[in-house]
């Protein structure tokens, strides 16, 4: 799973320095004041999902600011958002117009890397992942998603060292856990996915996403009532999420329920989820 950096505030230590008279300095907060509001509502929009209104937010801190640090900042936003948009083009023009302005800036490096992974454009996002961290090697994010990308070009040894680093920079983040237990999973390693995905829960205990992957593995582990718990508690807890109910479905029918099967399958479909692979359970068990 990505994570998706939004920088949502910067120190901005210029107002202390000496050579402004007292009312330039008051000036130039009120100016800061003004533009960062316009960013702080740019981050209201894009924290409710409505990236284009925050765009049209962060252009007008653009517009508005004169301090460099401002507008870097709302151009890696609007970038953020382009991403979330799925228009990668754009979203790589404003990460780079984001890092001219700040060059040394290793977030928004990792950002563009992230993009460039989504686009399959590995060789560059390896390039920039590796300079974020040359730039900050102590960020937890960067090797997570580091990570990440080295899984998808299918060297599992390599993302298991970068999670293992983002686990000893922030031994504290859900997702790096249940990054790594996908890893184990690959590897057969059962129980130590088991274990990482525990860990996901106890962090976040309303953390769907580990709940699902955990029922599976137990389905591995040959804990069916433990998964079935699982996918419960999954449902319990989003209970539009398509996935949770086919993947129910599918152990209710390894367990001979084919009737709870039915049910749960044909729930995914009103939810819009695809269910042509699982058709041949809807004509052979499943009253029409």
């Amino acid at each position: 799973m990505r994570i998706f950096i939004l920088i949502l505030i910067i120190i901005y230590s210029t107002l202390s320095c000496n050579s402004f008279v007292q009312e330039d300095k008051k000036t130039l907060f009120d100016n800061y004041e003004h533009t960062l509001s316009f960013i702080k509502q740019g981050n209201d929009e894009y924290m409710r999902g409505n990236y284009k209104k925050a765009i049209i937010f962060y252009k007008k801190a653009i517009n508005d600011g004169k301090l460099n640090e401002l507008k870097s900042l709302a151009l890696n936003n609007i970038a953020e958002s382009y991403e979330l948009l799925e228009i990668y083009d754009k979203a790589q023009e404003y990460f780079n117009k984001s890092l001219h302005i700040d060059s040394l800036n290793p977030l928004t490096y990792s950002n563009l890397a992230e993009c460039q992974t989504l686009t399959n454009d590995y060789t560059n996002a390896m390039l920039n992942f590796n300079y974020a961290i040359q730039l900050d090697s102590n960020i937890s994010i960067i090797y997570l998603n580091r990570g990440d990308l080295k899984e998808r070009m299918m060297d599992f040894n390599g993302a298991l060292e970068d999670i293992n680093k983002a686990i000893e920079k922030d031994n504290n983040n859900k997702f790096a856990y249940s990054n790594r237990s996908e890893i184990y999973k690959i590897f057969s390693d059962y129980n130590s996915a088991k274990d990482d995905l525990d860990k996901s829960i106890e962090i976040d205990p309303t953390y769907v996403v580990a709940y699902i992957n955990r029922g599976f593995i137990r389905k591995l582990l040959n804990d069916l009532d433990g998964a079935m718990q699982d996918y419960d508690t999954a449902i319990e807890l989003e209970k539009d999420n398509a996935i949770c109910y086919l993947d129910r479905g599918e152990l209710k029918m390894e367990i001979g329920d084919y009737k709870g099967a039915c049910k749960d399958i044909n729930f995914a479909r009103t939810l819009g989820f695809d269910i042509s692979n699982f058709q041949w359970v809807l004509d052979e068990y499943c009253e029409n």
